[in-house]
């Protein structure tokens, strides 16, 4: 029977303790909309007391409890503002970032080294060197006779004049290249090749090369093609060609003739050469001292100027004595005048 009024009591005391926290509020300002919930009963399969109360929505905890749900809800917070993890690595991704512009080139032109080049002298063809200095200098008057069959198989013959405004291209002598220069124009391509002797301290024509398009020539036998031809290989290995030292220009103006041959060794054209100047290892840009052809070849022949020489030399000494015979008859003629007067 004891038991059963313990029972009964129990929901007043609750309701008497209620009035008195609510009355403890009012008096100090801390009445809340919300009321705290009783406690869950106690778990009779746990065995615990100690539970935690678990905050709901609308719902105001006192004491420690409300202090662990700030808490809560600031940890909640601070993940919600940290980066989301990659759940298969386990890692942060990295903060987005703008994707990096492409890398334009540089539009403004690089400066290039200006090359001044040299200027040539007058009627001259000249080759230079990658700093615009003159290495090659030479005034060539040239005839090409080219030796050609026509369509009938008729033997025949062209001469074509080298012009003054051909295309020079060529190029300076270095390590062991040899200088060459070449001269272009329409179908041709004459081209004269230099070298050293062994010493070093003289000059000479290696080789020349006339390459011209056979089918271009007038009534030409067809499909013949490019001709290349060279000169004798026995004479270059036996004559130093306009052989000169090596600071010095060849000067030479009589006329030269000199044969080339095509491939089978058949005579095809011939290169006939006057007033020319020639300088394949130049200084300063211009020709160096000249120095005269003694003999000039031609074909297999080679023209001793000597004669020429001679001839000059004595018109030369005939003149003088005339005029100074004519000064001598000149004086006495004026003096006699003169003397007749005073009397």
């Amino acid at each position: 029977m004891a038991i059963a009024v313990q029972a009964v009591k129990l929901p007043a005391l609750e309701r008497k303790t209620e009035r008195q926290e609510r009355r403890f509020m009012e008096r100090h300002g801390h009445l809340r909309t919300t009321v705290q919930p009783p406690a869950p009963a106690p778990d009779s399969h746990s065995g615990s007391l100690d539970r935690a109360p678990t905050a709901k929505p609308g719902m105001v905890l006192n004491g420690d409890t409300e202090k662990e749900t700030e808490k809560v809800a600031g940890q909640q917070q601070e993940q919600q503002q940290a980066p989301k993890q990659d759940p298969e690595q386990g890692q942060e991704p990295q903060p987005e970032t703008e994707p990096e512009r492409e890398k334009t080139p540089d539009k403004t032109p690089q400066e290039s080294k200006v090359v001044t080049y040299q200027p040539v002298p007058d009627n001259a063809y000249a080759v230079f060197d990658h700093h615009g200095r003159i290495c090659i200098l030479a005034t060539i008057n040239a005839d090409l006779e080219i030796v050609y069959y026509t369509e009938y198989d008729e033997r025949k013959k062209l001469t074509v004049r080298l012009p003054d405004d051909a295309e020079v291209t060529g190029a300076c002598a270095r390590d062991n290249a040899e200088p060459v220069i070449s001269l272009r124009w329409d179908h041709f391509d004459f081209s004269m090749f230099f070298k050293e002797n062994d010493i070093g301290n003289t000059w000479y024509v290696s080789d020349m090369k006339l390459e011209y398009d056979a089918d271009q020539l007038p009534e030409a036998k067809p499909r013949v093609g490019r001709q290349m031809l060279w000169m004798d290989r026995q004479m270059l290995h036996t004559l130093h060609l306009f052989g000169t030292p090596v600071d010095k220009a060849y000067f030479c103006t009589s006329k030269q003739d000199l044969d080339l041959y095509n491939g089978d060794g058949v005579r095809s054209a011939s290169v006939i050469l006057w007033d020319l100047h020639l300088q394949p290892y130049v200084r300063n840009g211009q020709f160096g001292a000249s120095v005269n052809c003694p003999g000039v070849p031609v074909g297999r022949r080679r023209i001793n100027e000597t004669v020429p020489l001679a001839v000059g030399s004595t018109l030369a000494t005939v003149t003088v004595l005339t005029i100074a015979g004519y000064a001598v008859w000149r004086h006495f003629k004026v003096k006699k005048f003169n003397y007749d007067t005073m009397e």
